[in-house]
């Protein structure tokens, strides 16, 4: 009868209401759980971020440079070119021992803002521990990478240390550098002490220049 269709269409309308309802819910708990999602995954990389990064100078750290520099060779002897450059602050000792640890941190800081505005594709900036530096060319002529090192020697060379309080000149800032370009089945170890070894001529012979490893 009337009576029964009536109530069946009723009871189906309050279902379907609830049910409505119940899938409002559910988005609005799917909302949220993706927003919670994405704000984790941020902080996540923010952390990932923190861990690679070297907080005094702004480039990347040693970490990142072993992982990368591996991610590098991975590819063999069918990926791109490789060199390696390994820098070093001359006399870095003498800036601690003359004006204090803190002015250190400024020079290493100035020298790390330096390399982090040199830094484009296919150039990556380390700080490899102490007052050395490490940048890696992926691509590129070896020739390239040895007039960037050039280059960039020469614009550190124009930084000036300065009294923060009365602008009085205390020093000026030089590096040396020694660059190595990745021979065939080399490993990252080879490659490093190669690099490593053109940097020692590079200080022996009188520092703030470049040299190149056979």
């Amino acid at each position: 009868n009337l009576d029964d269709i009536f109530g069946t269409v009723d009871r189906l309308l309050q279902g379907s209401t609830t049910m409505q309802q119940n899938t409002s819910r559910f988005e609005q708990s799917l909302n949220a759980a993706n927003d919670e999602i994405r704000r984790l995954r941020s902080e996540l990389e923010s952390l990932r971020q923190d861990a690679m990064n070297d907080e005094l100078t702004g480039v990347f750290n040693r970490k990142a440079f072993d992982i990368e520099l591996a991610q590098f060779l991975n590819h063999g002897d069918h990926g791109p070119s490789i060199h390696l450059a390994m820098l070093d602050i001359d006399h870095f000792k003498q800036f601690n021992d003359r004006f204090g640890h803190m002015v250190g941190d400024r020079v290493l800081g100035l020298v790390g803002k330096q390399l982090n505005a040199a830094a484009r594709v296919g150039v990556s900036v380390y700080r490899y521990g102490g007052e050395e530096f490490a940048l890696v060319f992926c691509g590129g002529s070896f020739e390239q990478a040895v007039q960037f090192a050039e280059n960039l020697r020469t614009t550190i060379g124009n930084l000036v240390l300065r009294d923060t309080r009365s602008g009085e000149r205390l020093s000026g800032i030089t590096v040396s550098i020694g660059i190595a370009a990745r021979h065939r089945g080399e490993t990252a170890e080879q490659l490093l002490g190669r690099a490593d070894t053109a940097l020692y001529r590079a200080k022996e012979s009188g520092r703030n220049r470049v040299c190149s490893a056979s």
